[in-house]
């Protein structure tokens, strides 16, 4: 079967991602970018508020911030584990990277 090999001698089929490995770290770094980038949005949108409505919005707007930051981190630790699995020739970190792209 052309693209799939054993994993790690335990006889279970896999894909062969590792030369996929470059485009998920491109995927993870520009989806980290576009997090940043809605974080600096979530936080000028915040700013324009009134001191008295600001109160009042806070919850919201720090509720947007934390799930943007998980996604953030997400998406880096997806561009490391790619990059780290093909330097290492390992394909299942290769794999955790897809899924963590996809999760974020």
């Amino acid at each position: 079967m052309a693209g799939c090999g054993s994993a790690d001698g335990l006889g279970i089929l896999m894909a062969d991602v590792l030369p996929l490995a470059g485009d998920v770290a491109a995927a993870g770094a520009t989806l980290a970018g576009l997090m940043l980038v809605f974080l600096g949005h979530t936080h000028a949108t915040y700013d324009r508020h009134s001191t008295t409505e600001k109160q009042a919005v806070l919850r919201a707007y720090q509720h947007r911030a934390r799930w943007a930051f998980v996604g953030f981190a997400f998406s880096l630790a997806a561009s490391f584990l790619s990059l780290f699995g093909k330097w290492q020739n390992v394909a299942w970190r290769c794999m955790a990277a897809s899924l963590s792209v996809s999760l974020s």
